[in-house]
């Protein structure tokens, strides 16, 4: 009998670590838990306490400081504003 219940403990043990690990591993699903990560035009991720990039741009097309690719004059000044 104290096998069995060693073995149940164990087995709950270790559900619990796995749960844990899958939550860090690939995070959350639930809305109100996952942060909001916008990358630039070249797919490098925005640092997230920039928050969200302008919505409206303007058509022009130029390069973006640090490594950002290219993209708007809006996005290049919203860039240059978060560096500071």
């Amino acid at each position: 009998m104290k096998a069995k219940y060693r073995r149940n403990i164990f087995v709950s043990i270790v559900g619990v670590v796995v749960f844990a690990w899958a939550l860090t591993a690939l995070g959350c699903c639930c809305p109100s838990c996952e942060s909001n990560i916008y990358y630039s035009p070249n797919g490098r991720p925005f640092p997230a306490t920039w928050g969200e990039p302008p919505e409206i741009q303007t058509k022009d097309y130029r390069p973006l400081p640090h490594g950002y690719g290219h993209g708007s004059s809006t996005l290049y000044h919203w860039i240059m504003e978060n560096k500071k």
